[in-house]
């Protein structure tokens, strides 16, 4: 949730954990996607996870 004195708003964050790749995806409060990609992950989710987690923040 991003927050200053004149507006609140609220973002979504989906995580899909495959077999083989990690797709994520942002969206906003209207469910417009804002942001979204994958990667394969090659047996290492969690550096894979940390990756995509940098690249958003």
């Amino acid at each position: 949730m991003y927050k200053n004195k004149e507006t609140t708003m609220k973002y979504s964050l989906g995580i899909d954990i495959g077999s083989t790749t990690v797709k994520i995806a942002i969206l906003d409060e209207d469910h417009k996607i804002l942001f979204s990609d994958y990667e394969r992950h090659f047996a290492n989710i969690q550096e894979t996870l940390i990756r995509k987690h940098l690249q958003i923040f």
